[in-house]
């Protein structure tokens, strides 16, 4: 395992090691702008109390 996806019906968001810096990188995909915001919205809930923050 190199990271960590978390489905939802209307879209996904991934954390993983970057391969080139020592970095985390993190991707988000929703089906429309509304849902990408949402994805967004639960990843940041899901990272903060593990100190990760993300733009």
């Amino acid at each position: 395992m190199d990271g960590l996806r978390v489905n939802y019906s209307d879209g996904w968001w991934l954390l993983r090691a970057s391969n080139t810096q020592a970095m985390l990188v993190y991707r988000a995909e929703g089906v429309n702008e509304k849902a990408l915001k949402d994805v967004h919205k639960r990843a940041q809930k899901y990272l903060k109390p593990h100190k990760i923050q993300i733009s």
